[in-house]
């Protein structure tokens, strides 16, 4: 989910990812809903599978929460863009930040490219030959080709000036 904030000379784009963490702790809520469901209609499920999907998915909780608290995952990305730069700056699950500065003069090529784990980098490639892929989603590019056209809009704006 990203949301954009224009102003006269820059746009602010805050990419969120708090609720894509979270698909595993719906999917096994979901999984017991439909046990539920089924025992509704009378079909046969033995109250232990019940049990033993319950007791097994609370150790699972338990262990997704400890990793997502110890891992560096990224929950927000803010991209500053105005004329001459593009700042990145990125918040961590610990609360750290960092900021990257590309120089809009600097960027080459802007490239949508899909990668192994059916996810979308924004690759930007600069003249130096180095690349960085900071900016990603998950499930669909719509939102990557907003921010392309908002990286591109700006770097015209400041070869024009």
């Amino acid at each position: 989910m990203i949301s954009i904030r224009k102003r006269k000379n820059e746009t602010i784009i805050i990419q969120n990812f708090k609720n894509s963490y979270f698909f595993t702790f719906s999917s096994v809520i979901g999984a017991y809903c439909i046990l539920n469901f089924l025992s509704i209609l009378r079909v046969d499920i033995n109250i232990t599978y019940k049990v033993f999907f319950i007791w097994f998915s609370i150790p699972v909780i338990i262990w997704l929460r400890k990793s997502y608290k110890n891992e560096k995952l990224i929950l927000r990305v803010f991209i500053i863009v105005n004329d001459k730069k593009l700042t990145i700056k990125t918040q961590e699950m610990r609360k750290s930040k960092k900021d990257k500065i590309i120089f809009l003069k600097d960027i080459k090529e802007i490239v949508l490219e899909n990668d192994k784990r059916k996810a979308f980098n924004l690759i930007l490639k600069l003249k130096n030959g180095t690349e960085d892929k900071t900016i990603s989603t998950d499930w669909y590019a719509s939102e990557l080709r907003i921010i392309k056209k908002i990286i591109l809009e700006h770097k015209r704006k400041g070869g024009e000036v």
